[in-house]
């Protein structure tokens, strides 16, 4: 067993995504750190604020900055976060005139928040855009079987007769409502961060207001309006959305686990083999759906716990985030392909009809 089950050289094939995995590598969280810092010394220069030719340097030496990776590895071993020593080296990539204006009035955290929006920006979208795929799969099922009679089951008990389609449409009720909320998350949860050392942009006369607009604008996200490094209200909310899609796939995976099981015969599906027991045909990915939504609710807790923040930056709740938040983007990824194939392989819903006379 590796660490992860998302990145393991074999397991991945049936837990990864790769959309997941590509935003979560260092390759485009470093793509997004030093877009924020060619993005501020554009932002900065556009108000007077830095000199032209500075930005232009900045913004040429961000463009082609390939750094030690040896060096970064051991001052973040020493600092506890990448950014002091990515500086440290991007400054002795910038001509001397421009050097003193690269990083100028951020911090650490905005460095590493934004770049986190920023990767989630289109993260998420893809993730909206696979839950409508699962609602239209799901519809296209109730076509096929959705007047086909089924037993519902309340408290493990048979309940009352109803059909294939009334037991799709709670599933497709679960998906709509991730969706919904994945979208308000995109609308209204990924921002700018753009605070400093004390969340005061204390280097800006004017409270830095108008140049943490600017910025925001040519990075593409909201502007907050002031500061979120230790109201962190919004990634608990992104948690949560994570969390609550996961469980919305979960549901279809606990349901389709016991509508395959023998004496039930409510579903025919491909799946899984046994390696002693050829006869079995396993719903391996409906019990990979509730382990992840099981684990995302895990996560979720952990979140919970790292959205207080002491005083005015928290090294512990900060890197706890570090810590559960992959784990839930990766769950996420993963239950939404995860889902599509699972759909994919069913043959039939309901119980089989006798052949005509």
């Amino acid at each position: 067993m590796s660490v992860s089950v998302f990145d393991h050289p074999v397991l991945s094939g049936w837990a990864g995504d790769e959309a997941t995995r590509l935003a979560l590598s260092f390759e485009a969280d470093l793509a997004a750190m030093l877009r924020f810092e060619s993005a501020l010394a554009r932002s900065q220069a556009d108000l007077g604020l830095v000199p032209d030719s500075a930005a232009v340097r900045i913004g040429q030496a961000c463009a082609g900055f390939q750094p030690d990776i040896a060096a970064l590895r051991a001052s973040t071993a020493r600092d506890g976060v990448v950014v002091p020593g990515l500086i440290d080296q991007l400054r002795r990539a910038v001509d001397a005139p421009a050097r003193q204006y690269l990083h100028m009035g951020a911090t650490s955290q905005d460095v590493v928040d934004t770049s986190l929006m920023l990767r989630l920006k289109p993260l998420l979208a893809g993730y909206e855009r696979q839950l409508e795929a699962l609602e239209t799969e799901v519809g296209a099922l109730a076509d096929q079987w959705g007047d086909r009679p089924l037993m519902a089951v309340t408290r493990m008990r048979a309940a009352l007769p109803f059909s294939v389609g009334d037991r799709l449409c709670t599933w497709k009720q679960g998906l709509v409502a991730a969706r919904h909320r994945l979208r308000g998350m995109q609308d209204t949860g990924l921002a700018l961060q753009f605070a400093g050392p004390v969340g005061t942009l204390d280097k800006f006369t004017d409270g830095g207001g108008a140049l943490r607009a600017a910025l925001a604008e040519r990075l593409g996200l909201p502007d907050p309006g002031g500061p979120w490094h230790v109201e962190r209200s919004r990634m608990f909310h992104l948690a949560t959305t994570l969390a609550q899609t996961t469980q919305a796939t979960g549901k279809i995976g606990i349901d389709v686990a016991l509508m395959v099981q023998d004496g039930i015969d409510a579903l025919a599906l491909t799946g899984g083999s046994s390696s002693s027991m050829p006869h079995k045909v396993n719903p391996v990915d409906a019990e990979l759906l509730v382990a992840l939504a099981r684990k995302s609710s895990l996560n979720l807790g952990a979140a919970g716990l790292s959205a207080v923040h002491e005083n005015e930056r928290s090294g512990i709740s900060w890197t706890l985030e570090w810590l559960c938040f992959p784990d839930l983007l990766a769950s996420t990824g993963a239950a939404l392909g995860v889902t599509a194939r699972l759909l994919r392989s069913f043959r039939r819903m309901g119980p089989e009809r006798p052949a005509n006379p």
